[in-house]
């Protein structure tokens, strides 16, 4: 998930000069553009082998069984034929393999470089849209930027079988938006994605991987209004919760007349080749008609002294410059430039409301806080703008972060879009190399920086997990070279890779390539039935507990793509028909004898492999137990029981270890 940095008229600026130099930086390279691709720190070391298996998102979700490479009782496969896949993001490298068809052409049918000031071409009036005919003459375009678009449309929409690392819908079409940096801008690559989809009558499905603190976080802000207006059948948006729950990005004041509070920003560093940035930002809002007041500080973290710098108040909208000479207990100086905006009201919610950005090239101090309210008491919500810790520094009466609230703007909190959050999907990483990395968590587990609800005005977020640790997919040309790279066909050469992204980023393009394929077979379905059958058919396990209603982190639970598909068909799922015939049978491999309990009634197995090849077939009475074939591979199968009457009795991936 990408975080964006929109520089808006309601914004507070503070910038931290350094007062030996008296120059300043430009705020666009202290707040520089992040997705939400959690940091994972890895060591080389010979893995055993049969720590490989059990890794695969499509065979986790149950997606394999909804293209046909395994068995299931769907009447027909499903790959995305028909639907548009849109995506706004950073980069796209439209001739990786993973994207070509079967001629060789990529299967972008339009990408909108919103970044491109070569020549507008279009009725926005900025960037350059490329169609399918010029793309397949320009390799290179949109080419440039941070490594994640390439990540993420592949793991929703790839192509490319050879690898194993095809996508959750491999046949749908493409288009992209490379964003501006710009808020307003994704609702325009939204607008743009969906009159495209108009023209071609296509269904379609809009990834956001995308996501900042700024906003209100109660649906009201202008892009989350939007989403919600243009949504509907066969219009869908999937966005990403955020990667923020164990950071403490916010804060929640009940301030009471005669009190005060407040909260500290800790510091993000920038670094460029001339100086090092500390910078950190604020954005801040209240109840409807009860107006705050806001002294801003210097913290001092060597002798957690705070110095006034000036105060806010919300009863009346105004934006000022002003510069702060700050001395501390040595004698030296660091000017702290600022720049702030307040909004009495906003006028799509009517909340008080204030932003700090906070920018020094002193590692010892950072910005605060000092909240009261005005006329009567009331709740404020303060959230950390550059995904820092915020922090009470020993202060009385300040308090730090928590992980409530974290779901982040863009992707998270308008009314009508579904979101993804993060559990941990994968065990270890092959490297073309012939090496295996591990991947240091528990397996099944919810991630520990997937984002967490609720919104200010009480929703339930994530609505859904899906895998998003170490997700497998192709690597834009641009990519880093310290990547971990899965496959690399030519070391000389920078396209074709493949590597891992983890984040609910990448768990946003499963849900959304899983909605592509159920557009597949009903083109007119609505965002709200596309939920209610996902979250219907979601797993529920040890880790996620047994959810009754959704819940904050896990939403409804894990992500059954195929049980979601059943349910659009009217299929009874296997989950439920276990539940209905109360068959309660267990399938266990140990030493390679494969042992089979509960089956009360005559019923054969199938065992398949990943391509749905069948590799056994044996008839069942009560218990059984027998050995699989020494031609077995080290692997993951789908082991199958049907009744006489070709009803699935139970469906179980084993992983089998020569």
């Amino acid at each position: 998930m990408k975080y964006l940095y929109s520089i808006t008229a309601i914004m507070v600026y503070l910038f931290v000069i350094n007062s030996e130099s008296n120059t300043y930086c430009n705020l666009s390279s202290i707040f520089p553009n992040r997705h939400l691709k959690a940091p994972v720190n890895f060591q080389t070391f010979n893995h055993p082998k049969k720590l490989i298996t059990l890794d695969s998102v499509r065979s986790l979700c149950y997606i394999n069984e909804i293209h046909g490479t395994r068995p299931s009782n769907l009447p027909r496969h499903f790959k995305g034929k028909g639907v548009l896949f849109g995506i706004i993001d950073t980069e796209f490298d439209t001739h990786h393999p993973a994207f070509l068809d079967s001629l060789g052409k990529t299967r972008f049918i339009a990408v909108w470089d919103q970044a491109d000031t070569m020549r507008p071409n279009n009725r926005f009036g900025f960037g350059t849209i490329k169609f399918h005919q010029e793309l397949l003459k320009d390799t290179l375009f949109a080419t440039a930027g941070e490594p994640h678009g390439t990540h993420m449309t592949s793991i929703a929409a790839g192509s490319d079988w050879k690898t194993g690392y095809q996508g959750v819908a491999p046949e749908v079409f493409i288009a992209g938006v490379k964003y501006s940096n710009v808020r307003l801008d994704v609702k325009n690559g939204i607008k743009w994605l969906f009159s495209l989809a108009d023209s071609l009558k296509l269904p379609c499905v809009i990834n956001l991987s995308l996501g900042d603190s700024e906003g209100p976080h109660d649906g009201t802000s202008e892009l989350d209004m939007y989403i919600d207006s243009v949504v509907g059948p066969g219009r869908i948006v999937v966005g990403a919760v955020g990667n923020d729950f164990a950071i403490g990005t916010h804060s929640l004041f009940t301030l009471k007349i005669g009190d005060s509070t407040g909260t500290i920003a800790g510091s993000k560093i920038h670094e460029s080749n001339s100086d090092t940035i500390y910078y950190s930002g604020l954005d801040i809002w209240g109840e409807p008609q009860k107006p705050i007041i806001c002294n801003l500080k210097v913290f001092n973290k060597i002798d957690s002294s705070l110095s006034f710098i000036t105060s806010l108040n919300t009863s009346r909208s105004t934006t000022k410059n002003g510069v702060y000479l700050y001395k501390d207990s040595a004698g030296k100086y660091d000017t702290v430039e600022y720049k702030y905006t307040i909004e009495k009201a906003n006028p799509r919610n009517n909340k008080p409301h204030i932003t700090i950005l906070y920018q020094t090239k002193s590692s010892k101090i950072d910005c605060a806080i000092t909240l009261k309210p005005q006329l009567t008491d009331g709740i404020v919500h303060c959230w950390h703008l550059s995904r820092g810790g915020l922090y009470y520094g020993g202060i009385p009466g300040y308090i730090g972060g928590s992980s409530d609230y974290s779901v982040k703007e863009i992707g998270g909190t308008a009314k009508r879009i579904i979101v993804a959050g993060s559990y941990y999907g994968r065990i270890s990483i092959p490297i073309y190399t012939g090496e295996q990395l591990p991947c240091p968590a528990e397996f099944g587990q919810i991630a520990h920086f997937s984002g967490s609800g609720p919104t200010v005005d009480g929703r339930v977020k994530p609505d859904i997990t899906a895998p998003g640790w170490n997700v497998i997919s192709a690597h834009g040309r641009n990519g880093k070279p310290e990547s971990q790279f899965t496959i690399w066909p030519d070391v000389t050469k920078n396209t074709g890779r493949y590597s891992e992204s983890t984040g609910t980023s990448a768990s946003a393009p499963i849900v959304a390539g899983l909605i592509a394929l159920m557009l597949e077979a009903n083109p007119e379905l609505t965002q709200e039935s596309a939920l209610t059958l996902i979250q219907q058919s979601a797993f529920r396990d040890n880790f996620t507990g047994p959810i009754t209603q959704p819940v904050n982190r896990w939403g409804a639970g894990k992500l059954n793509a195929l049980g979601a598909m059943q349910l659009l068909l009217n299929i009874n799922s296997v989950k439920n028909r276990n539940k209905l015939q109360n068959i309660r049978a267990t399938i266990t491999l140990k030493n390679r004898l494969l042992h089979i309990e509960g089956i009360q009634t005559n019923a054969t197995i199938f065992i398949f492999d990943l391509q749905g090849k069948l590799i056994l077939q044996k008839n069942l009475s009560g218990n059984r137990e027998f050995a699989l074939p020494g031609t077995m591979a080290t692997g993951l199968y789908t082991a199958v029981i049907r009744d006489l009457n070709k009803n699935t009795l139970l469906s179980k991936q084993i992983a089998f270890v020569k």
